[in-house]
């Protein structure tokens, strides 16, 4: 043991799982090891890997696809939507099972943008724990808007 380390990194650490750990000081007298009092202990959890979201794609009127990569070890997802890149954002979602990669948001309205990001979760020792945000993504909805709030008339006339 290096008397000059004043840190320790655990490298078989696993998924979905907590740890404690405290330090305590030993003196060791030939083959005796006399132990000091333990410092307060500390509970870590295992991080989740931040999710990526990889697309969100209009698909009605008023509806946006949010798609994202699984994270291993996810128990769910929390779906966040702003009508401002910077600021209130809201969860409009909660997604019970961490294998789901998408979530229809049908709450939209033409001519708005909405700006989304993910967050992952994980239950550990019957708490929730989540990760680090997404990045944002960006849609604006218009693709089908001109299909519903606008007519067009088609005349046919017969060929001579």
């Amino acid at each position: 043991t290096d008397l000059n380390m004043l840190s320790y990194k655990d490298a078989e650490i696993q998924l979905n799982a907590s740890y404690m750990y405290y330090v305590s000081a030993y003196v060791k007298d030939g083959e005796a090891i006399y132990e000091g009092p333990a410092s307060e202990s500390v509970i870590q959890y295992t991080p989740l890997e931040t999710a990526v979201l990889t697309a969100v794609n209009s698909v009605s009127h008023n509806t946006n696809k949010v798609i994202w990569n699984i994270v291993p070890g996810a128990a769910g997802y929390q779906i966040y939507r702003s009508n401002s890149q910077s600021e209130n954002y809201t969860c409009i979602a909660e997604i019970p099972d961490g294998t789901t990669t998408s979530y229809n948001d049908a709450t939209c309205e033409c001519g708005k943008k909405y700006f989304y990001y993910i967050v992952a979760s994980q239950i550990v020792n019957a708490e929730t724990i989540y990760g680090d945000k997404s990045n944002i993504v960006q849609q604006f909805q218009h693709l089908y808007c001109l299909r519903y709030h606008h007519s067009i008339q088609l005349l046919f006339y017969q060929a001579s």
